[in-house]
């Protein structure tokens, strides 16, 4: 029979399910209340809002520009494009993360969409 250590003035006792439930209900709520407490939570929004408007209004502010100035080349929207992704603060977390870029992330998903097709293509009729 395995052997806990109890803490001098607590006891052990059987709960009923329904005390179970409460009891890891509170501790949803602690948890929760200690992620909204924590100031990088704050830093963490304020970064993902920074990418997400940047990823929306990005093509908004070239055709604007286009507007303004006359058709863009290639090369200068994706200067651009390249510039904002770089100074993009949700790419800046990926990056030091270890995780895929956008443009890695949809490269595989072309890949996966061209194998597809191509399984597809090979199967025979009617299988």
């Amino acid at each position: 029979m395995p052997y806990a250590l109890i803490p001098e003035g607590f006891t052990l006792k059987k709960v009923t399910p329904a005390q179970q439930k409460a009891v890891e209900e509170k501790r949803g709520h602690d948890d929760m209340l200690a992620v909204l407490n924590n100031p990088a939570t704050a830093q963490l929004i304020g970064l993902l809002g920074a990418g997400l408007s940047v990823a929306y209004f990005l093509p908004l502010f070239i055709a604007a520009l286009e507007k303004k100035v006359g058709t863009l080349g290639d090369d200068f929207k994706s200067a651009i494009n390249e510039t904002v992704n770089e100074l993009n603060p949700l790419n800046i977390v990926r990056e030091r993360a270890g995780l895929k870029s956008n443009e890695e992330l949809i490269a595989e998903l072309q890949r996966k969409a061209e194998q597809a097709a191509q399984e597809n293509r090979d199967r025979p009729p009617g299988a």
